[in-house]
C-alpha cells in the first residue's frame, strides 16, 4: 500500500458514523499538516488516537454482554450484536469489524509509511544565478572595497583547485559586509553620516533607515546588502 491509498483510508475512517470526534480531529490535524514541516508529529499523534480509539474485539465483546449494551441497542439489538461478536471472535479477528475500525485496523498497519516523512527537496537555485547576482551586486555603487575585491578573487579562481578558499573567503566578506539594520540607523544619525552625504541628504537617509527598522527588515536595503544576502541564502552552492 502507498501513502496515497493510506490517506484515502484515513479519510474514509474520518467519514464513517462510527468514528469518534477525538479521531475526527486528529484526522483534520494531519490532513492540514501534510506536506509541511509538522507533518510527522501529526502522523504520530493520529496513530496514537487511532491506537486509542480502536476497538479490541475483547471490549466489544465485554460491552456486547453489558446493560449498556441493551440500553442504547434495546434487547434484539444487543443480542444480534453478541452474535456477531461471537463470529467475529471464531474467525480470529483482533478488533471490532465497524466502519472505522476496519480502516483503523489497516492503517495501523502499514503506519511507518505516514512516519516515513522525507524532507522537501530545497530548491536551491544554479550556480550561474548567483554569478550573475554577484556580479551584479560588485558593480552597485554601494558595494564596499573589500567584497568587490573579494568576489572579484572568485571569479579568477573558479573552475581552479582554489575555488572552495576563494568561496568562503567571499562568504566571510559578505557575513562581515551585509549591513545590519541597528548599524544602519546608527551610521544615518551619526556625524559620519553629515560629513559624507551633506545635512540635508543625511536627514533623509536618517528617516529612510528609521522607516526600514520599523517596518521589521533586519539588514539594509540597499543593491548591494539585498543581492549580498541573496548570495549568503544560498552559499552552500558556491561551496560545493
Amino acid at each position: 500500500m502507498d501513502k496515497q491509498e493510506l490517506i484515502k483510508r484515513i479519510k474514509a475512517m474520518s467519514a464513517a458514523k462510527t468514528c469518534c470526534p477525538d479521531l475526527k480531529r486528529a484526522v483534520q490535524n494531519y490532513l492540514i499538516a501534510l506536506g509541511k514541516p509538522g507533518e510527522k508529529i501529526a502522523a504520530k499523534n493520529l496513530i496514537a488516537e487511532i491506537e486509542e480509539d480502536i476497538m479490541p474485539i475483547e471490549e466489544l465483546a465485554t460491552f456486547a454482554r453489558s446493560a449498556r449494551a441493551i440500553q442504547i441497542l434495546g434487547k434484539e439489538g444487543a443480542k444480534k450484536l453478541l452474535a456477531h461478536v461471537d463470529e467475529l471472535e471464531k474467525i480470529g479477528a483482533k478488533y471490532c469489524d465497524c466502519p472505522a475500525c476496519t480502516h483503523a485496523a489497516e492503517i495501523l498497519k502499514h503506519k511507518e509509511i505516514l512516519l516515513d516523512v522525507k524532507k522537501p527537496a530545497e530548491n536551491l537555485p544554479d550556480k550561474k544565478t548567483l554569478l550573475e547576482k554577484l556580479k551584479t551586486m560588485a558593480a552597485s555603487p554601494s558595494c564596499y572595497p573589500d567584497l568587490r575585491k573579494a568576489v572579484q578573487s572568485y571569479f579568477d579562481a573558479l573552475g581552479t583547485d582554489k575555488e572552495k578558499i576563494a568561496a568562503e573567503n567571499l562568504i566571510d566578506e559578505l557575513e562581515d559586509d551585509v549591513e545590519p539594520i541597528d548599524l544602519l540607523v546608527i551610521f544615518a544619525h551619526s556625524n559620519r553620516a553629515i560629513e559624507m552625504l551633506g545635512a540635508e541628504r543625511a536627514k533623509i537617509f536618517a528617516a529612510n533607515a528609521d522607516a526600514l527598522k520599523a517596518s521589521g527588515a533586519k539588514y539594509c536595503n540597499c543593491l548591494a546588502c539585498t543581492l549580498g544576502l541573496e548570495v549568503l541564502k544560498y552559499k552552500k552552492v558556491l561551496l560545493v
